[in-house]
Parts: C-alpha cells; sequence; structure tokens
C-alpha cells in the first residue's frame, strides 16, 4: 500500500484496497455479515474526511474528523473479527490493519490539533 501524505488520498486509496480485499473473502454466512460491516466502517473513515473539508466551522471540521476516528476504531474491531474466521488471509489482514492503525493515529493527531487554537 502506497503511503499518501495527503490525507483524502491515503483514505479514498484505503477503501479501495479495502473493497478489493473484501471482494476476496469466501461467501458464507459469517464472513457476508462481516462483509457489511467493515465496508460502512471502513469507508465511513475517508467519506468522513471528505466531509470535513467541506465543513463550514472548525466545529464541523472536529466532529467530521472524530466521526472517521470513530470508523477507523470500529473498522479494526471489524478486521480481527474477519481474521478469527479466515487465518489463511492473515497477512493480508495484517496490511490492511496496520494502515488502519496508522489512519487512526493521524486521525486522533488532527483531532487533537483541531481542538487547539
Amino acid at each position: 500500500m502506497n503511503k499518501e501524505f495527503d490525507i483524502k488520498k491515503r483514505t479514498l486509496s484505503f477503501s479501495k484496497e479495502l473493497l478489493a480485499f473484501v471482494a476476496k473473502l469466501p461467501k458464507n454466512d459469517e464472513n457476508n455479515i462481516l462483509k457489511k460491516q467493515i465496508i460502512r466502517s471502513g469507508t465511513s473513515i475517508g467519506a468522513n474526511v471528505y466531509e470535513s473539508n467541506g465543513g463550514h466551522s472548525k466545529k464541523d471540521f472536529s466532529n467530521y474528523i472524530n466521526i472517521a476516528l470513530k470508523s477507523a476504531n470500529e473498522t479494526l474491531y471489524w478486521f480481527e473479527l474477519i481474521e478469527s474466521v479466515n487465518k489463511n488471509l492473515s497477512a493480508e489482514i495484517d496490511i490492511l490493519s496496520k494502515e488502519t492503525a496508522e489512519l487512526t493515529k493521524i486521525l486522533a493527531t488532527i483531532a487533537i490539533n483541531s481542538r487547539k487554537d
């Protein structure tokens, strides 16, 4: 996964990688539920980052960044569950989980800095 410094580009790239990964998951009852959940939370990260840039105030910006941060944390949870039923995909899940963790740290820093001033 390429390391992008523009958070909008990075979250969009992450969403694309996530969707490609989800398409590879075997079709079964467990995965079908988990796929829907991780798609919702994982793509929400970028959607809220994009929305934060359209905010009308600093408070709007901060709120959307915090939602993106919460979605990133939720996505980590879903990756853990997906790995528990798809052990053969651990390496790929590990890569995506690490990127999610990095996004979480970046978003947390943005959230903290947006409270300053």
